[in-house]
């Protein structure tokens, strides 16, 4: 519901909004179809939306910017929740495409209970890019955002200014990033992703899991930063990120001051309710992966006060710095303030922070934090060089200092041959090519010649993120080496658009101690196809040959090769030699052949302990209803050939020629 400022008078949208799509006229013009979306020009094509669910599927872009001064919402004016009261998201979210189209949405004013932002809900299907918010108020309870309450799809290229407040799960732009660490039934739900967005809202909560971006941290958030400033209650209190739980953060910084505000009572003689986990970049890490990120802003809580992550209990953190001022009463670091968790290649300030002390990392001088022999000894991928990797993802100020994002410091990578289209892609044809594929990472690609990689360590995955189209053209990768604690793969994450296929891996080695590697990506929520992978793995947790997690489509592709883990994490022996460490995906006529046995993947089905005679035996595969050369019965792709008795199957574009 929408109070229009002015007036006594309350917007009944719905019946308005049901006689526009009647005649026709509720939009500036297109039919809401993909290639026709419909154009959004006034505040009252923006808030129709809202009014009609069979809507909230369809493709929508701004032609204009947007000023709502005049309204006052009580609840999100798009894909408000049902039921403001549960505890999950309840009513019809946002499942279609808005592009922004670079315009901005201009004071959004929502008071009211929880799940608010511009959204109130955004489905696994939904894609929001190129929008600002600016000037924003949304105050509620909890799930509050600019942008969303609750997000479980795609958001790029966004930001937003002004003011958010509520109790828990606060952020700047998102106020819960969905994430699989939130079961709920037995039903299956998407994770969210946020990429290459900012927020400059000042951020304020009461109780828990309040960020400067995005309060909670289920999903994964990759090149974007925060300045606004965050202050919160009790605990779990972030400059980027309050709680990130089971979620990946990589590339991002913040520079807005963190403040957990509540000094506590003293009852019986031990302090309750004292302000914990407050971090310069995350509150709160648990079973989260870090990477490539740093804060700069100040710190302050009670305890567990770190200038980097306040609390960080397993997961990983790797090739991040920090260096705001720290202050605490009890168990404050530099780095990290409380935790289990060991980072890597990671330091702090030991000047500027305050700190000469930290539950982990490496405390370093002013002088060495702006020293690039600092970094490159440890491994990290720098413009100008190539052994430590080629996605080039810091560099140096040429006037000094700290190390950059080269994502925010303007730095413009190799530039491939094409456009990055779906008619003209990017053509890979070297090593530094091909790491500037994250650079770019919604872009199409095409593999051109076969890459060898020998002689670079990479300490993170060549591609951090990927949520483009990467055509391998039936072109191999070999010598691809790993030294990491986090997402390892040639891909790190694949989100929820992103297509792999035809493509190779030969000769692949991962020596990590993180817990989600896998050759051809750690984590998957897109499609692969038509791919393979040969090498070794070697860590701690999720395994897999091909992947580690998959949360996406796998479909005929196989790897070669042993897994090895021999360790027990959390209770739990982990297994080896799988070719999907953990699938919350599906998975069909693909396969794992390791020295002596295999496993079969098809029909949602998966059959272990194969013996070597059956893996090389046509019949085995012909069963499941796999397409092979030389046979229509299950199909007339030929996707499939093999050399009975010499060998596993291979995919037909390798053109592999059998022993006579």
């Amino acid at each position: 519901m929408a109070t229009k400022r002015g007036s006594h008078s309350v917007i009944i949208g719905m019946l308005l909004c049901w006689s526009l799509v009647a005649a026709g006229q509720e939009f500036a013009g297109g039919t809401g179809a993909g290639g026709d979306p419909y154009q959004i020009a006034t505040a009252e094509h923006l808030l129709g939306i809202g009014d009609d669910p069979n809507l909230l599927d369809k493709h929508f872009v701004l032609t204009a910017d947007i000023d709502l001064s005049e309204y006052a919402f009580e609840r999100a004016p798009l894909a408000p929740a049902a039921d403001p009261g549960a505890s999950f998201f309840e009513g019809d979210p946002f499942a279609g495409v808005l592009a922004g189209n670079g315009h901005v949405i201009r004071h959004l004013h929502v008071e009211g209970e929880s799940f608010l932002g511009l959204f109130g809900g955004l489905a696994d299907e939904a894609v929001v890019s190129g929008l600002g918010l600016e000037d924003c108020l949304i105050q509620g309870q909890y799930n509050v955002g600019g942008l969303a309450g609750y997000n479980e799809g795609s958001v790029s290229d966004c930001y937003s200014t002004g003011q958010i407040a509520g109790d828990f799960w606060v952020g700047g732009l998102v106020g819960e990033n969905y994430g699989s660490w939130r079961v709920r039934d037995s039903h299956s739900y998407g994770w969210g992703h946020v990429s290459e967005c900012y927020s400059e809202a000042t951020v304020s909560g009461i109780t828990d899991s309040v960020g400067g971006l995005v309060g909670y941290n289920g999903g994964t958030i990759w090149d974007c930063h925060s300045v606004g400033e965050v202050a919160g209650g009790l605990y779990c209190i972030g400059g980027l990120v309050g709680s990130n739980r089971e979620g990946m953060v990589s590339g991002c910084t913040s520079s807005g001051s963190a403040t957990g505000n509540s000094q506590g009572v003293v009852i019986d003689g031990s302090l309750i309710d004292a302000s914990w986990g407050i971090g310069g970049l995350i509150g709160e890490n648990h079973n989260g992966h870090v990477s490539n990120c740093f804060s700069t802003g100040a710190v302050e809580g009670v305890y567990h006060v770190g200038g980097l992550i306040g609390v960080s209990d397993d997961g990983s953190v790797s090739n991040c710095y920090s260096i705001g001022a720290v202050t605490a009463e009890g168990f404050a670091g530099g780095l990290i303030g409380f935790g289990r968790t060991d980072p890597v290649r990671c330091f702090w300030d030991v000047e500027t922070s305050g700190e000469a002390g930290s539950e982990r990392g490496t405390g370093l001088t002013t002088a060495e934090m702006q020293t690039i022999e600092t970094y490159l000894e440890a491994g990290w991928d720098f413009v100008d060089e190539s052994a430590n990797g080629t996605a080039e993802m810091w560099s140096m100020p040429p006037e000094g200092g700290y190390p950059a994002l080269r994502v925010l410091a303007g730095y413009e990578p190799v530039l491939p041959q094409g456009q990055g289209t779906s008619d003209d892609p990017f053509l890979i044809t070297n090593a530094m090519e091909l790491g500037s594929v994250g650079h770019r990472p919604r872009a199409f690609y095409r593999l051109d010649a076969d890459l060898d990689l020998a002689g670079i360590i990479w300490s993170v995955a060549p591609v951090p993120a990927f949520a483009g189209h990467f055509d391998g053209n039936g072109h191999r990768i070999r010598q691809l080496f790993i030294e990491d604690d986090g997402v390892v793969g040639l891909f790190g994450y694949l989100g929820s658009e992103a297509v792999v296929s035809d493509l190779g891996l030969e000769s692949v080695a991962f020596e990590d101690r993180g817990e989600d590697v896998g050759s051809l990506a750690g984590v998957n929520y897109g499609t692969l196809a038509t791919c393979y992978c040969t090498g070794s793995v070697s860590n701690f947790s999720f395994v897999g040959k091909l992947l580690a997690y998959n949360h996406g489509h796998v479909v005929n592709c196989y790897g070669i090769g042993n897994t090895n883990t021999g360790y027990t994490v959390r209770g739990r022996q982990i297994p080896a030699g799988v070719l999907i460490g953990r699938n919350d995906g599906d998975v069909s006529t693909s396969y794992r052949r390791g020295r002596s046995v295999g496993e079969l993947w098809f029909d949602g089905t998966t059959v272990n302990d194969l013996a070597l005679a059956e893996m090389q035996d046509i019949e085995t595969y012909l069963n499941a209803g796999w397409d092979f050369a030389g046979e229509t019965d299950n199909g007339t792709e030929d996707l499939w050939t093999i050399c009975a008795g010499q060998d596993s199957p291979h995919l037909q574009w390798e053109g592999v020629i059998c022993d006579q």
